[in-house]
């Protein structure tokens, strides 16, 4: 079978019906993968971190875990409203970059996403979480499986990473004035 190959970035979701494989990198961020076995289709996210802090109530900004779980768990009931059908896998978490460890976002993440997947009633099928080392992470949309790859330090995507995890250290530590990763 021929699959179409979707790289998603923080703060991305994607879902489709068609044969794909999804792909991304993860350090302290989470992906939750879910899977229709049913039908033979799913999606996957990417977040940052775990809430949404600022007042704003925009519910398509995927880079908080609370948001995008619950878009991707919303779209793929649209589909097929039978959670019995769903596999629920988790990833990421990880402990890559000292500045996100302290302030143990990825433990955090990983917290966040559980408890959207529980609220739902669903539990997850499969976890690789809050590694000392980033994962590589390859989900089969038609399959339900999931390749995940350790990414040792040293090795060359984990330069690219280290370097995405601190922008967005950066990012989270100085948008308007809020640093966001001393939040609760």
């Amino acid at each position: 079978m021929n699959y179409d190959f979707k790289t998603i970035h923080p703060g991305e979701l994607y879902l489709t019906r068609k044969a794909c494989k999804i792909t991304t990198l993860l350090g302290s961020c989470v992906s939750v993968t879910v899977f229709n076995r049913h039908y033979r289709f799913g999606g996957m996210n990417h977040f940052m971190m775990p809430r949404q802090y600022r007042a704003s109530k925009d519910k398509t900004d995927y880079r908080f875990g609370d948001l995008s779980t619950r878009a991707l768990l919303d779209r793929m009931l649209r589909v097929d409203s039978d959670k019995r059908h769903l596999e629920v896998k988790l990833f990421g978490g990880g402990m890559v970059v000292e500045a996100l460890e302290k302030a143990n976002i990825g433990e955090k993440n990983v917290k966040v996403a559980r408890e959207i997947i529980a609220e739902y009633g669903l539990t997850a099928a499969a976890e690789s979480v809050q590694h000392e080392h980033g994962l590589k992470l390859i989900f089969n949309n038609y399959t339900g499986q999931v390749w995940v790859k350790p990414i040792q330090r040293g090795e060359a995507p984990e330069k690219s990473l280290r370097t995405r995890e601190s922008r967005i250290v950066s990012i989270l530590s100085s948008e308007d004035g809020v640093d966001l990763l001393s939040e609760e």
